[in-house]
């Protein structure tokens, strides 16, 4: 794992866009490469089989996203993913509870008391439950709040009906990232880039523009597009920009 490497090539791009927003699959401590993330099963915390090594990585990576999100004050994200976050808080909650439920094994050196090594990695847990909190706070105060829910629900039902011959839309989290995500650059005349692992959410952006080509009720918006204001970066242990608007042909 090198989270420098991570956390250098997002900030090689800082001149992309004016503003970037987070996917849930990057946020906090699922900025890990797949594999290395926590798993927040309830039974591997009561049955102790959570590595420490898993949790130091863990805490590692909450303290130095924190940071990056400190030091880049032009990055925020959306109300679904605000919501995706608080969730995951309760599941860190819960999960913390059952770890915590394990009983103290502690040695005697000497007569000194000694730490457990489970006493060390439920101190190391509970500052992931805060750190993450402390993350989810500041993405939420930079959460653009003066939205219009009937302007903001017009695009995201654009989006929506673009794609929706493409998969069982049962979950329309990524099509609402990326609805609110065109709301914000057009709201604001700006230029936003989303942060994702997930490869869907360039062909959520390159339907929905299919969409509105075709129709001239949608040319401003289409235009808009057009003029390159909405991009989407990709990566696993690096990120790259995969994909801008106006690309679009």
């Amino acid at each position: 794992m090198d989270l420098e490497e991570i956390f250098g090539s997002l900030k090689s791009l800082s001149d992309i866009a004016d503003y970037y927003i987070l996917d849930t699959s990057v946020c906090g401590f699922s900025i890990l490469p797949r594999g290395q993330e926590l798993c927040l099963k309830i039974d591997l915390a009561r049955q102790n089989k959570v590595k420490s090594i898993t949790l130091k990585n863990a805490l590692y990576a909450t303290e130095t996203f924190m940071e990056f999100l400190k030091d880049c004050k032009n990055i925020g994200t959306t109300r679904i993913v605000i919501k995706e976050l608080d969730s995951r808080i309760k599941a860190l909650e819960y999960f913390n509870k059952a770890y915590d439920s394990i009983k103290r094994n502690c040695r005697s050196t000497n007569g000194f008391e000694k730490t457990s090594p489970i006493e060390k990695e439920k101190t190391m847990l509970k500052s992931i439950v805060a750190g993450e909190y402390e993350i989810t706070r500041l993405l939420k105060f930079r959460t653009n709040q003066g939205l219009i829910p009937d302007s903001l629900r017009y695009i995201e039902d654009i989006v929506i009906t673009a794609n929706k011959r493409t998969r069982n839309l049962k979950n329309l989290n990524d099509e609402r990232i990326i609805g609110e995500s065109i709301y914000n650059a057009f709201l604001n005349d700006t230029s936003v880039a989303v942060i994702t692992r997930d490869n869907r959410f360039e062909e959520i952006l390159s339907r929905t523009q299919s969409l509105l080509s075709r129709n001239l009720a949608y040319k401003e918006l289409f235009d808009f597009l057009q003029n390159g204001k909405l991009s989407i970066i990709l990566g696993e242990e690096r990120f790259s920009l995969i994909y801008n608007s106006g690309d679009f042909k």
